[in-house]
Order: structure tokens, then sequence, then C-alpha cells
């Protein structure tokens, strides 16, 4: 839709709505979309903000226990939703393999 929106300047909309295959009403339907603005705005910057002040260390599960415990009302899948979005992904540690060895 971006670059419909970009080279419809330069060529008729018909034309580009049939060299990508897409129907007249969902051009304009996500072109609407576009530019409205967020609505997940507050809580995105809530979910940086608990990950960041864990050092990056909780995934989407702690991430929404601490979101709850701030008093935030949200579903796990939104979280998990918007994290991926985000690109905001848990460290994860390295295991070890066991060694039984303590000899010489």
């Amino acid at each position: 839709v971006q670059a419909i929106v970009i080279l419809k300047s330069r060529h008729r909309l018909h034309y580009l709505l049939d060299a990508a295959g897409m129907p007249r009403s969902t051009f304009f339907y996500h072109q609407k979309r576009l530019s409205e603005p967020d609505k997940h705005a507050a809580l995105k910057d809530a979910i940086w903000e608990s990950f960041e002040r864990n050092k990056h260390r909780y995934g989407y599960r702690r991430v929404l226990l601490d979101l709850r415990n701030q008093g935030w009302v949200v579903n796990h899948k939104l979280v998990y939703k918007l994290m991926r979005e985000m690109g905001l992904r848990a460290k994860i540690r390295q295991r070890r393999p066991y060694v039984s060895y303590n000899g010489r």
C-alpha cells in the first residue's frame, strides 16, 4: 500500500491496483489504517520499559506479570504479538554440559 501511495502521483491508481492485484476497497482500507495513530503506543512503552528494567532477560510471560503488577489489564497474546513486532527477545543463557569428572 505504501508503494502504491508513492507511485500514485506518477501513474493512474487503476493501473497500479491491477499490477498489485489488489481490490480498490482494500487499498483505501489499508491507506486509512496507515494514517491512524497506534492504539497500543502506551502499552508498547510499558513493555519496553519493563524489558529494559529487567536487562532484556524477561520473555513475554514475565513481562506480562510485570505489567499486571503495574495495573495493566492485558491479554498474554497481545503482549506476545507486540513484543514480536518490536523485536524484543529475551537473552537465553547457554547450558553447559554435565561433567561428573572431578578427579585428576
